[in-house]
Order: structure tokens, then sequence, then C-alpha cells
């Protein structure tokens, strides 16, 4: 999934680990 799309799902602490994820 695109960060840009859990940036807006998610907080930004959620955005560090979904790049994490990645």
């Amino acid at each position: 999934m695109p960060r840009g799309n859990s940036r807006k799902k998610m907080p930004v602490a959620a955005t560090t680990t979904t790049t994490t994820k990645k």
C-alpha cells in the first residue's frame, strides 16, 4: 500500500511504521 494512502488513514506515527513494513 502506498505511503500516501496510509498517511491519510493513519496518524503520522503510523506512517513511519508503514514505511518500515514496506
